[in-house]
């Protein structure tokens, strides 16, 4: 992000949470990030993604290190054709 232009303090503020070593989220935490209004929720397996999801509709979400996230349901799967939108 520095490369970008980026300054830590001033454009972005990297906030770490972390669930204890446990693979889902308690529903407390996902609550105080969402309060957080943060920007996005990096997420690191299928089951904190599906809770994270589940908790908003509106706070983007990256996620690594899904499990065929196409078939999870996570990604839709790549069109053949270009999908052109217009207005």
């Amino acid at each position: 992000m520095k490369a970008l232009g980026y300054v830590q303090g001033r454009d972005i503020i990297y906030e770490h949470r972390f669930a204890d070593g446990k693979r889902d989220l308690p529903p407390d935490l996902v609550a105080f990030m969402l309060r957080l209004k943060l920007a996005l929720i990096v997420t690191g397996s299928n089951v904190q993604t599906e809770v994270v999801r589940g908790a908003t509709s509106t706070t983007p979400i990256v996620a690594w290190n899904l499990v065929e996230p196409v078939e999870n349901g996570f990604r839709r799967k790549p069109t053949s054709k270009p999908q052109r939108r217009s207005g």
